[in-house]
């Protein structure tokens, strides 16, 4: 398939009174943007992050957790950029803990699933420099 009839894959997240909205996983433009405006936060998280083996996919609901209750402002960012809606980060912000829990977790997934999660991602070793995806 070409990429003129590519389309992202999304996930709904569910909103009390049963709406959704749709969200994606982060480019690296949208991974950039975050860096600009949260770069402290996110080096810290991925330092906390970077060198534990065990983090899966299925872990991503526990790491989003930690980032919400570490970094609300951040999490609020991500789940605003992966819907496409940047200006509704307040709206995002107010909803329920477990929704942006589930909204987290499901931009994880549709971020890191096809680079084989997570875990594959690390700091670059020492005397190299560049990252390793292994």
């Amino acid at each position: 398939m070409a990429l003129k009839g590519y389309r992202l894959p999304t996930l709904d997240v569910e909103l009390p009174g049963g709406d959704s909205f749709p969200v994606r996983g982060l480019s690296l433009p949208d991974i950039t943007f975050l860096v600009s405006r949260h770069g402290d936060t996110m080096r810290t998280l991925f330092d906390r992050y970077s060198g534990d083996e065990t983090i899966a996919i299925s872990d991503l609901a526990s790491v989003g957790t930690s980032i919400l209750e570490t970094a609300p402002t951040l999490a609020a960012e991500i789940v605003a950029v992966a819907a496409d809606e940047p200006d509704e980060m307040e709206t995002i912000m107010r909803l329920p803990f477990p929704v942006q829990v589930d909204a987290l977790e499901k931009v994880g997934k549709l971020t890191f699933d096809t680079a084989g999660g997570p875990k594959k991602w690390s700091r670059p070793s020492s005397g190299s420099s560049e990252g390793s995806a292994t």
